[in-house]
């Protein structure tokens, strides 16, 4: 093996970790005001945030079960959600619930989402 490379290499990685210290030591404060200034952004979006209802709450609550609305991918997410949590309780077997899951994301509307988590009481 050359010796030279092997110097070189070394002198190469001294450079580069010598830069990335004198980096830190001049730019550290504006590192540190940016990500405070991103938490702080994150915190008020999160106060300002209205909650939403649960897709099953708003449905019942609006009446749209017997409509012919259609689903967005969110609430599809969400029903698929609610089915696992209902076999966790023990109200669904496994097979039950891969078939309602896959039938959950299959759904266009409201409508053929109802005979999914009517006997389940969501």
């Amino acid at each position: 093996m050359n010796r030279n490379g092997g110097c070189a290499s070394a002198i190469l990685a001294f450079t580069a970790a010598a830069l990335a210290v004198r980096f830190l030591e001049v730019a550290w404060p504006y590192l540190l005001a940016t990500i405070l200034l991103a938490v702080a952004l994150a915190g008020a979006r999160a106060l300002t945030r209205t909650p939403q209802p649960a897709p099953l709450d708003a449905a019942k609550a609006t009446g749209r079960w017997a409509q012919a609305t259609r689903m967005t991918d969110a609430e599809r997410e969400q029903v698929a959600c609610a089915l696992k949590d209902a076999a966790a309780d023990g109200r669904l077997d496994r097979d039950e619930l891969e078939e309602r899951v896959a039938r959950a994301y299959r759904a266009r509307r409201w409508a053929e989402i109802k005979p999914l988590v009517e006997d389940l009481g969501l």
